[in-house]
């Protein structure tokens, strides 16, 4: 089931409390919830540790080499592992390789489906959003459709991506936090593709594939860098426009001036503490 909400500001944090909820993780105000099974929940955010990429996607589970080269292809992360010299013993996290967005969630998305034993339930935040659409489509095919919808699992997907759902059993349309269109059933079809489709697929793949490894800014394949790229930053003061854009955004005039007026009696306490302690 994909639910599919509408691109605002505000439905990227509704849709992320909406899989919370369904995995346990926030409490519900009212009515019920029941999901049978184990659950695993991949976020919108990826939560990469510091450790190899390998130990990233295990996590403590016992390596099977056949079920790890599986996953690791479907999710589209054989490219990015062969552009690493150390190949999935590269270090990543906060002391290690530098990862774009795309492939922290790749990695994410391989954690989860290697765990597919101890899974029933998956619910994914937008897996796709920050992969390319090629590369995009041959996740969804190969992790999404083959190795977890085939082999009996429930995924629930939350997307703005439209050109997804043609891939879902059922669809909920939700805007402002409320469903918007009931949930359809597509017609059952076979998803299969010819050899022809699949391998135009793959060069597709290969392409969006190349850039991406490019724009992560691995350089060399042969010798790239293992070392975290150093972050931009701005030198200088803060300009007045700056302030007076802050305290604009502030949707209570009364709540900002109670705020202000609050700290300038903690500041003065503050130092009227000090001229105690000087004159006692």
């Amino acid at each position: 089931m994909f639910a599919h909400h509408h691109q605002n500001p505000h439905m990227f944090l509704a849709q992320t409390t909406l899989l919370q909820a369904m995995a346990g993780e926030l409490p519900l105000q009212c009515g019920q919830l029941t999901l049978a099974g184990r659950v695993c929940l991949v976020p919108q955010q990826p939560w990469i540790f510091t450790g190899s990429v390998r130990s990233n996607i295990l996590f403590g589970a016992k390596m099977e080499e056949g079920r790890y080269r599986e996953v690791t292809s479907a999710c589209a992360l054989d490219r990015d592992l062969s552009a690493w010299g150390a190949g999935d013993a590269t270090m990543v996290g906060e002391s290690g390789v530098a990862l774009s967005g795309g492939q922290r969630a790749r990695i994410a998305l391989a954690r989860a489906a290697y765990r597919a034993d101890r899974t029933d339930v998956y619910l994914l935040d937008a897996p796709l959003s920050a992969l390319d659409p090629a590369v995009a489509r041959h996740v969804l095919t190969r992790c999404l459709i083959r190795l977890m919808l085939a082999r009996g699992k429930a995924v629930v997907v939350a997307t703005h991506r439209t050109e997804l759902l043609e891939e879902a059993d059922s669809v909920v349309a939700m805007k402002e936090g409320r469903v918007e269109l009931t949930t359809f059933r597509r017609d059952d079809r076979d998803n299969s593709r010819s050899k022809e489709a699949e391998e135009e697929e793959g060069s597709k793949y290969d392409h969006f594939s190349s850039l991406e490894v490019t724009n992560a800014g691995v350089g060399d394949l042969k010798n790239p860098p293992l070392e975290m790229a150093k972050e931009a930053k701005a030198e200088g003061s803060i300009s007045l426009s700056t302030y007076v854009k802050y305290f604009q955004s502030s949707e209570s005039t009364l709540c900002l001036g109670l705020v202000v007026a609050l700290g300038i009696v903690a500041q003065v306490l503050f130092c009227l503490v000090d001229v105690f302690i000087g004159r006692w």
